[in-house]
């Protein structure tokens, strides 16, 4: 009788610990108004709204998936049960501070994953963790299980502590080679060709595929990268950009989840602020300014981005700048700026040299001369400082030097002078971008957008400029 008591207690308590564990679980379905939920025959999707900490363990179920988009952060301290697709957008952060990150699914990361020394990591028989080129893989744990038919990688950055050495080779292989196949409508392979890792790498490197269009009976093209872990990853394509990768629908998910891209992100955020801020600027310009704007920009080392706005004003032109990173747009600064623009770069610092041409009549001839100024701006995170000012005139082949603002004093300054301080300014610094809108030399731009107040043609116009690189060391016209 004592046994059988007992061994009642003992279900009742395995009982009350299922039941537990069971309520321990919350479904993406139910975080409320911090996410934004979409269905289709395709996907059920749940995208992050702001930035949250869930302290129970976060499931998402096969068929549904979860994105943590630009600009937010999950903090998860009872970790999470990934059957369905987990999506980091590249901005977006994933911070597992306790409990077990347990996979199933497919957890696809262009942003920041990051594994806290508290928490465990355990990639189950199917599942996926794989981080692109554009995200960052981060764990303090030695609390690590990968199974031996589970696909994991790392393309992007990574920093992976206190775990193995065994682990680590686990969490971050190398790829060895890669396999490029075509099949038919009917899902019929009608050509393979094995390929180099380092070819493979490259073509899987490129956006997504967003649009809800897929012409019917057209090939379908797929690339499969192979692993020194064992792993193998199966990318596919459409217009050569990623339809799917593995088992993940990610075309479907972002149509359901009408998920922006960040180039289409940033061009709606930097338009809605230039906007705003032109009510300003045309109020206090009266009749000086009209609707016309040439856009320079320039992609950074830690993937955000400088935007200049650049519009003419009374004899000159006036730029408003901003930083895009992490999803969201900043003014960082104002100020004179030329049409001719030049990044110079020193490790993770940057100056943005602006080169301006004026001309203004001179003498009792009523020649015309030109005034060269050329500005040095220290780019920040959150601000844009002036480095230096330097104003030289031109008389025909003549040139005079008229002074100098280093530190915020004016001076008169010699030929010598002129220059020595503008090389003590960029010293240790290399051109790593140049532009060049006045192509023609008229003093005016060449690749200007006369804007509505709508702002469609200027968000158009923005995402233009965002999605041309512009990180080689090359002239880029407008």
């Amino acid at each position: 009788m004592k046994k059988t008591a007992a061994l009642a207690a003992a279900l009742a308590a395995a009982m009350i610990v299922t039941v537990s564990a069971s309520a321990a679980d919350i479904s993406m379905k139910r975080l409320g108004k911090t996410a934004e939920y979409a269905s289709s025959s395709y996907a059920s999707t749940a995208e992050l709204l702001t930035s949250r900490t869930v302290k129970n363990t976060l499931k998402v179920s096969s068929g549904e998936a979860f994105i943590v988009p630009a600009g937010k952060k999950l903090v998860l301290k009872n970790g999470c049960k990934i059957q369905g697709t987990l999506y980091i957008q590249q901005g977006g952060i994933l911070s597992v501070s306790g409990g077990t990150m347990q996979i199933s699914g497919t957890v696809v990361n262009d942003g920041t994953i990051s594994v806290g020394s508290r928490a465990a990591l355990d990639v189950l028989n199917g599942g996926v963790l794989y981080t692109s080129a554009d995200g960052t893989f981060k764990s303090a744990t030695n609390r690590i299980t990968i199974d031996s038919s589970a696909d994991v990688a790392c393309l992007g950055s990574s920093r992976v502590t206190k775990c193995s050495s065994a682990l680590k080779a686990k969490l971050l292989p190398k790829a060895v080679s890669g396999i490029n196949t075509t099949r038919d409508a009917g899902d019929v392979v009608i050509n393979s060709e094995k390929i180099s890792a380092a070819i493979a790498l490259t073509m899987v490197d490129v956006d997504y595929y967003t649009r809800d269009e897929f012409p019917a009976g057209s090939p379908s093209e797929h690339t499969q990268i192979l692993f020194d872990n064992g792993s193998s990853i199966e990318f596919s394509f459409m217009d050569g950009k990623i339809t799917c990768i593995g088992e993940a629908p990610l075309t479907k998910i972002f149509v359901t989840a009408d998920l922006k891209d960040p180039v289409t992100n940033y061009s709606e955020k930097l338009t809605a602020a230039f906007l705003k801020k032109w009510k300003t600027i045309s109020a206090e310009q009266s009749g000086m300014v009209r609707p016309e704007v040439s856009v320079f920009t320039y992609e950074m080392s830690d993937g955000s981005w400088l935007a200049a706005m650049i519009y003419p004003s009374y004899q000159s032109n006036q730029a408003v700048f901003y930083r895009l990173a992490g999803g969201k747009v900043t003014e960082i600064g104002s100020g004179s700026c030329g049409l001719e623009l030049t990044v110079l770069k020193n490790g993770s610092d940057y100056i943005l040299h602006s080169t301006s041409t004026q001309s203004f009549i001179s003498g009792t001839n009523g020649a015309t001369s030109l005034a060269i100024i050329d500005d040095y701006y220290q780019i920040g995170k959150k601000e844009l400082s002036l480095l230096g000012s330097f104003e030289s005139h031109k008389h025909g082949e003549e040139i005079t030097y008229t002074g100098s603002l280093v530190n915020g004093a004016y001076a008169d300054v010699s030929a010598r002078d002129f220059t020595s301080l503008q090389n003590k300014i960029t010293s240790g610094y290399k051109a790593d971008c140049s532009a060049n809108f006045d192509t023609t030399g008229d003093l005016s731009s060449d690749y200007s957008l006369e804007f509505t107040k709508s702002g469609s043609d200027l968000t158009s116009y923005i995402a233009d400029r965002l999605y041309t690189p512009q990180r080689e060391n090359v002239v880029y016209f407008g």
